[in-house]
């Protein structure tokens, strides 16, 4: 029996030291954990680590009872920061101090991680309010743009940037109508496309882009109308006509072309008329051309038509329909000198007719009713003898003129032919021989339309 009570006691003792001693190591490794928890809570990290290294690695249940804590402390930080109780340094020196410790380093990272995007957000929501209040809207909006959805202040950039825009909107619509006020269409237009690219396109902007082509357009017409008020009809017309292909054949602009149009037009029918007057047919040509070529028209093209008939066409430029003369006998020349000193364009020169005349055929197709020209010697083209030469031309056949004789010293003698309803005008040539030449020549030969009024 008294075996049986002392080794019943011996194990109660045993087990009151045992639990003395597991109390005394929970209370040690209590301590221990407090003493390390504050000296990270100090930032003292030298301290923290001796007393990890030393009191707490190694041993399960304070390495638990640390990690739980340093994990209590990343919650509380960022609860802290989060609420607006630390500001970021504190709380990224805290979590700093806690990532050094293998347990919740991971964890630690991740919390300074997020908080520095937290604190990036913050920043850009701060610097976007302030350039909201001076008023630099389109910076504001392009760093609220750059916050994420998953800001924990969503909904206050949300609101921010809500402001920034239609602050934006407002200040681009005033600049923009001060913009057409003085006349500033492309700045005008440059600012309208930057803040569609910023904001997209919207019934404002429509609106607006609309105001700028009316007010634009508006202009053109009205400077065109100075030009052509200054007779820079050419000008004027230029400017509506380049209007038109940017504005897709825009009414308004049409109808100013024709109303510019109509004065240019009567302006320059009047020019040629006054130069027809004058017997000036190519200059009143010319001018009427030019004005079909900038603004086309009917009765331009007309009146080109009629006045083309009192400009007269050299023989030298018709096809010789059938030609009686060898290589050398018959030469057209640009200009030739008579023996008076008188010079002459367009030169149909002769060197050999022979008695019985060598001769060649026009087509004028009854559309001429006279032929003009001068015959005569032309200087330093010697002749072997003064025999005679002389010309005759018919007209279908029918003889209508027969020159005078021409020695080398005759004087020139101008011809001025009805060629009413003549078909085919025949040119006939006398002189010269199979040894000696005779030149001879009809200078400035014209063909005319119709008679002059």
């Amino acid at each position: 029996m008294r075996r049986i009570i002392r080794c019943f006691f011996l194990i109660v003792v045993t087990w009151l030291i045992l639990f003395s001693i597991s109390a005394c190591s929970k209370i040690t490794n209590a301590k221990s954990v407090k003493d390390f928890i504050s000296f990270v809570e100090k930032g003292d990290i030298q301290k923290a680590s001796e007393v990890y290294d030393k009191k707490i690695s190694g041993d399960g249940d304070a390495m638990t009872n640390a990690n739980r804590a340093l994990s209590e402390m990343i919650d509380t930080t960022l609860t802290k920061y989060k609420n607006d109780e630390w500001d970021y340094y504190i709380a990224h020196s805290r979590l700093e101090s806690i990532a050094v410790f293998p347990g919740v380093s991971e964890n630690a990272l991740l919390a300074m991680e997020k908080i520095d995007q937290t604190n990036t957000n913050n920043e850009l929501l701060s610097s976007s309010k302030q350039l909201l209040a001076d008023e630099n809207y389109k910076d504001a909006i392009l760093l609220l743009e750059k916050i994420p959805s998953t800001y924990e202040k969503h909904e206050d950039v949300a609101i921010v940037l809500d402001n920034a825009k239609t602050a934006y909107k407002d200040s681009i619509t005033k600049s923009i109508r001060t913009h057409l006020e003085n006349k500033q269409f492309l700045e005008a237009e440059l600012e309208l496309t930057d803040a569609e690219e910023l904001l997209g396109i919207s019934d404002d902007f429509i609106t607006l882009e609309e105001s700028i082509d009316i007010a634009e357009k508006k202009d053109i017409i009205e400077r065109a109308q100075v030009r052509a008020d200054s007779n820079d009809y050419a000008d004027a017309l230029s400017m509506l006509q380049n209007a038109m292909i940017e504005y897709r054949e825009d009414a308004d602009i049409n109808q100013a072309i024709c109303k510019i149009g109509t004065e240019y037009v009567s302006v320059k029918l009047s020019e040629a008329e006054h130069m027809k007057e004058e017997k000036n047919y190519v200059g009143a040509v010319a001018v009427l051309n030019q004005a079909n070529a900038i603004y086309p028209d009917s009765t331009l093209a007309k009146t080109i038509l009629d006045y083309n008939k009192y400009i007269p066409a050299s023989l030298t430029a018709f096809e010789v329909f059938y030609n009686g003369f060898d290589k050398y006998e018959r030469t057209v020349e640009n200009t030739l000198r008579d023996k008076m000193g008188n010079t002459y364009t367009d030169c149909i020169l002769y060197a050999y007719g022979y008695e019985t005349g060598r001769h060649e055929v026009y087509i004028l197709g009854r559309q001429y009713s006279r032929f003009t020209g001068t015959i005569f010697v032309p200087d330093n083209r010697g002749s072997d003898n003064d025999e005679k030469c002389y010309f005759r031309i018919y007209g279908d056949e029918n003889l209508m003129y027969a020159s005078p004789n021409l020695p080398s010293t005759a004087y020139p003698v101008d011809i001025d032919i009805d060629v009413t309803g003549v078909d085919q005008l025949k040119i006939q040539y006398f002189g010269g021989a199979l040894t000696w030449k005779r030149y001879s020549a009809i200078g400035n030969p014209l063909l005319y339309m119709v008679t002059d009024d």
